[in-house]
């Protein structure tokens, strides 16, 4: 079973991903771009998305079968992305969004403030960005959950909604 958690940065994805990939002992898969970025250390450009976006899609279609994976983003995240800040899409990313087989979706609401990081680089869009998912989801004709409030209510929004559909897979 493959769950991703998506959203505008600075939304809970790494840290929920974190709790619940603990919780479940569960296959952790990171936000590639975080690792291609920290490598580079300089400023990307619109052709290292594709690159990212591949190398964070093996990670996904290479993860262990029969076994909880839990997903920080998705090829989603990075459709929304470079739409939004470049006004195009790469021709790979639209064309593996489905193939990804996720089972659960996470649309992570930025419902709190804003956490500076040296990655991040859109603090005040948030909500246009996360309705921006909403469109891209709908558009895939994705279900997905949306997960706000506090730490706490997020937890356990996702845990209640995984146990549902664990136990569900065992009948």
């Amino acid at each position: 079973m493959k769950i991703a958690f998506i959203g505008p940065e600075s939304s809970g994805k790494t840290t929920l991903s974190e709790i619940l990939a603990h919780k479940y002992v569960a296959e952790l898969i990171p936000e590639y771009s975080r690792i291609y970025l920290d490598q580079i250390q300089t400023n990307y450009v619109f052709e290292d998305l594709e690159f990212i976006a591949k190398g964070h899609f093996n990670s996904i279609i290479n993860s262990k079968e029969n076994k909880l994976v839990i997903i920080d983003t998705d090829l989603i995240s990075m459709q929304v992305w470079s739409e939004y800040k470049y006004r195009k899409c790469c021709d790979f990313i639209k064309d593996n969004i489905l193939t990804q087989q996720i089972d659960i979706y996470f649309l992570c609401k930025p419902d709190f403030p804003w956490m500076e990081d040296n990655l991040r680089e859109n603090p005040n869009d948030r909500d246009e960005l996360f309705d921006f998912f909403i469109q891209v989801l709908n558009e895939y004709k994705i279900d997905y959950k949306i997960v706000e409030g506090t730490l706490t209510n997020r937890t356990q929004f996702c845990e209640s909604y995984i146990n549902e559909y664990l136990n569900n897979e065992k009948s």
